[in-house]
């Protein structure tokens, strides 16, 4: 979780994939099938008063078509 330490106010984030999103709560979100979309994406989290970046690295998986919780407890 993304904290600037100041209340996360004006946090913006970006992904390096189009196939996620992040939401305002910092919950990562897929558009598209996971396994289709690549094993490596990059987070960039940015505030006023500052900037974090994390590499997620997507192991394991089956194609599976559901919900990005029920993605994530089968992989």
């Amino acid at each position: 979780t993304f904290s600037d330490c100041e209340g996360n106010s004006k946090v913006h984030y970006e992904v390096s994939s189009p196939y996620f999103k992040v939401n305002h709560d910092g919950s990562l979100v897929a558009l598209k099938n996971v396994t289709a979309v690549g094993k490596t994406l990059f987070v960039h989290a940015r505030s006023p008063h500052a900037e974090d970046m994390a590499e997620l690295v997507i192991v394991g998986g089956k194609d599976i078509q559901g919900s990005l919780q029920d993605i994530f407890k089968f992989a």
